[in-house]
This record gives C-alpha cells, sequence and structure tokens, in this order.
C-alpha cells in the first residue's frame, strides 16, 4: 500500500468541449469494494493540454486507488501522474 501525496493531470488534445464535469473525487480502497475518499477535486478546467497538480495531505495507505468521475460516464484524460510514498 501506498498513500498519493501528488495527482498531476494532463487534459487531452481537443475535443474537450463540456466533458470535464466537476467533481472528480480521487479514492483509496484496500480491498476493492470499500472506498474512501481522499480528495475532491473542483477546479478542472476544460483547456485542451492543460496540466492541473493537486497537493494531497492525506496520510492514509490504500493497496487500490481510482478517479470517481461524478459528471460523465467517461473521462478525457492526456495522462495522469501518482507521485506516492511507501
Amino acid at each position: 500500500p501506498v498513500n498519493v501525496t501528488k495527482l498531476t493531470w494532463t487534459n487531452r488534445t481537443g475535443g474537450l468541449g463540456t466533458f470535464l464535469k466537476n467533481p472528480y473525487l480521487l479514492q483509496g480502497s484496500n480491498d476493492d469494494s470499500t472506498w474512501t475518499t481522499v480528495y475532491t477535486i473542483n477546479d478542472m478546467v476544460s483547456t485542451s493540454d492543460a496540466v492541473k497538480t493537486w497537493e494531497i495531505s492525506d496520510p492514509t495507505k490504500y493497496q487500490y486507488w481510482r478517479i470517481l468521475n461524478q459528471g460523465y460516464a467517461y473521462l478525457i484524460i492526456g495522462e495522469i501522474e501518482f507521485e506516492y510514498s511507501l
């Protein structure tokens, strides 16, 4: 298990429109069944190629991580980078 300390999100080039709906939830789990929201992203921007970074201060370690999209059934992502500590 690790704790995520930073999340960097790069938007995909082109075709974003209104598909980036807030909020997004960064969630962790140790059983892949019960999920805990570690961070809520409310300031996503829909600019093509935009890069956003969030510092995560929750020290809890989880085995599984996910980003839950509250706006649509799919995400439009160029790249996501997680920084973590063991």
